[in-house]
């Protein structure tokens, strides 16, 4: 049970690390004139983000 905890915890940190840094290059790359690789790599971990959420549902509904 501890284990589950631990492994939501750190999936929902990581989620909200993901979106968070997403969201800022992203933004950053668009509002601030910024390169297309910069918009990349925001999308990238907005993608990863969603990623997290999918994985960590999947993990709680084989339980």
């Amino acid at each position: 049970m501890l284990r589950d905890f631990l492994v939501g915890t750190f999936g929902k940190m990581l989620q909200v690390l993901f979106l968070l840094g997403g969201l800022a290059l992203l933004l950053g790359g668009i509002l601030g004139g910024g390169s297309g690789g910069q918009i990349a790599v925001g999308f990238l971990l907005l993608c990863m983000s969603f990623g997290v959420r999918y994985a960590m549902g999947e993990i709680f509904r084989m339980r």
